[in-house]
């Protein structure tokens, strides 16, 4: 009886390893996902910042104190943020940065034809 009671016990922490094992990997796989998540806002979050404070106004407007993934690429996506913070750094590295024709690609296709008509 006792062989089969050593048995059990046996068998029993293993199977609580495997499950421990198992479910620490998957933990700390949430863990690092969350943490680089995070990780990645925050610097984000500081590349916004910059190009807010050193592009001023424009990029107050189109781009979010703290912006999600989306708003950041959405910000920079005409380069007019981009263009402005490269005079800035580099004065006249771009010669004419002009306004971009964004806002006919936020409209259906119909709408925005029908006001060129």
């Amino acid at each position: 009886m006792s062989e089969a009671v050593a048995i059990l016990s046996l068998s029993a922490s293993a199977v609580v390893e495997d499950v421990l094992r198992q479910h620490g990997c998957r933990l700390s796989d949430r863990d690092l996902a969350s943490r680089r998540a995070e990780e990645a806002a925050g610097r984000r979050n500081e590349a916004a910042g910059w190009l807010r404070r050193t592009v001023g106004a424009v990029a107050a407007r189109d781009l979010p104190e703290e912006p999600s993934e989306e708003e950041f690429r959405l910000g920079l996506r005409n380069g007019q943020i981009l263009c402005g913070a490269l005079n800035r750094v580099h004065p006249g590295a771009v010669p004419k940065a002009s306004a971009p024709c964004v806002r006919y690609l936020s409209r259906s296709f119909p709408a925005a034809v029908a006001t060129v008509s």
